[in-house]
């Protein structure tokens, strides 16, 4: 889990006159999904050249979900928010529908991520025969779920 970083005002004028690689500051910020912070990585990627949809399309897979507040925030357009998405969802012919929630579909028609208005989401996997492997919420719940010789579902809690 990502610690959330509220960082000073005289914190962040040193932020942006460091040269240094801001990753890890950033995604710390964008991670900490305070508006506050959010709004001072909007000033602080263009002061340093840092293209605002690559920077996120490129650390993706280090982004906790929810998205769409944190990217609406972010001023990230629509179709932006897809083209981002799309590099975390790199399964076939995945569609996506966005306006107040994001679903995520794999080619075979399993929902694999949700986000609804407000902010909760869940994630799932699916093995080859399309049976839900992994579950994992916006509440903290997380299970790995096996199957047994009859086809019964075995629940195990996991960590996220």
């Amino acid at each position: 889990m990502k610690k959330k970083l509220i960082i000073t005002e005289s914190q962040y004028k040193r932020l942006i006159n460091e040269q240094e690689d801001y990753t890890e500051q950033l995604l710390s910020l964008i991670n900490s999904n305070d508006e506050t912070n959010l709004e001072m990585v909007k000033e602080i990627i263009p002061g340093q050249g840092i293209d605002l949809v690559e920077f996120l399309s490129d650390n993706i897979d280090q982004i906790d979900p929810p998205y769409l507040n944190k990217f609406n925030t972010l001023g990230i357009k629509k179709n932006h928010i897809i083209q981002i998405l799309k590099k975390l969802f790199l399964n076939s012919n995945i569609t996506m529908n966005i306006d107040d929630y994001i679903s995520v579909y794999d080619s075979n028609d399993n929902d694999i991520y949700v986000e609804f208005p407000g902010g909760d989401w869940f994630r799932k996997e699916y093995d080859e025969d399309d049976n839900i492997t992994l579950s994992i919420d916006s509440y903290g719940r997380c299970w790995k779920i096996g199957y047994d010789e009859d086809g019964e579902k075995i629940y195990d809690y996991c960590e996220k």
